[in-house]
């Protein structure tokens, strides 16, 4: 990620506050460059159109928050104390930056490709060839931590039900009575209502046949990888 001069720096700033606000389409250069203390001149000399400094500023909040997700996980952590960090992060890291489920779900509409490049770039600069939460949910199976489950299916459930609140808020907080998605009780209440949901249903001794079959099928699949 390149390196930003303090008037880029104030350009970024000031763009990430008004695109949070108006979005791509809304957002005028004008607002932004007065927002940064410039003249609109001085905006485009370094970033030449709106489209551009739109992708910087995406590209930068969606890395900042993909490198404290994925950044110094370990394969050989113990499963429910990397599943305790990786829930505690993500919730800090969403409610604390209301900007990332918007620039999320614009990402998603624009194909999705801005994230894909920045998750290999992030696998690489830690020297990750495949991605090491796949690795940490076979590892748990193997040594009987957790029950067999689909690795796949349960990392996209995962990041489902941490990020659906904070998607979802303008809604939930119209139709729930004084729910607050943002505050400390809520995230206190989240965190544990996953923990409790995952690490009670992940229980070994919930292993049955159904189990043990779904186990045989996935054995030397792509999934245990």
């Amino acid at each position: 990620m390149q390196e930003l001069n303090d008037t880029e720096q104030k350009i970024v700033d000031a763009a990430a506050k008004v695109f949070l606000k108006k979005g791509i389409d809304g957002a005028r250069t004008q607002t932004i460059a007065d927002l940064a203390g410039i003249n609109k001149a001085l905006l485009h000399y370094y970033f030449r159109t709106k489209e551009k400094l739109f992708d910087i500023v995406a590209e930068r909040v969606i890395r900042n928050a993909m490198n404290q997700v994925l950044g110094n996980i370990s394969v050989e952590q113990d499963f429910e104390q990397w599943l305790q960090n990786f829930v505690h992060n993500y919730l800090a890291i969403v409610s604390g930056n209301p900007m990332i489920p918007r620039f999320m779900l614009w990402e998603v509409e624009a194909g999705g490709g801005r994230i894909a490049h920045i998750v290999k770039d992030i696998l690489k600069m830690d020297k990750m060839d495949d991605n090491p939460l796949f690795k940490i949910v076979n590892r748990a199976i193997e040594d009987k931590q957790i029950r067999p489950i689909d690795p796949v299916q349960f990392i996209i459930s995962l990041i489902a039900v941490c990020v659906a609140p904070f998607v979802a808020r303008p809604i939930l907080e119209k139709v729930i009575p004084d729910l607050k998605v943002n505050s400390k009780e809520f995230i206190a209440n989240r965190e544990k209502a996953i923990l409790d949901l995952f690490l009670y249903g992940l229980k070994i001794q919930h292993c049955g046949a159904e189990d043990n079959a779904l186990r045989e099928k996935l054995s030397g699949s792509w999934l245990l990888w």
